[in-house]
């Protein structure tokens, strides 16, 4: 089964990560990059072996299933730096 994750790492990926990850999501700003997509359990440690093998960073992961709601402990996905919030009604 396949969760939604969302993993912000400290850096810029170079192309071949990129690449290697095309099917997830790589937004980059102000010097952290946000990697979003679904993947399954085994595909997250890969991919959390895979960078910290290259010597990336992990600022954080976080997890949200289908139906968005989060567990004790979970955190809800800050905006970037960078981009404007939604305005507060």
């Amino acid at each position: 089964m396949n969760a939604r994750y969302e993993i912000r790492v400290q850096g810029l990926l170079g192309p071949m990560l990129r690449t290697a990850l095309a099917d997830l999501q790589c937004v980059a700003v102000a010097r952290r990059t946000t990697i979003r997509g679904h993947l399954s359990i085994d595909e997250l440690d890969d991919l959390l072996t895979r960078l910290d093998e290259r010597g990336i960073e992990l600022e954080r992961v976080c997890y949200q299933d289908g139906g968005g709601d989060r567990g004790p402990g979970e955190q809800s996905p800050e905006p970037d730096e960078g981009t404007d919030p939604a305005p507060r009604r």
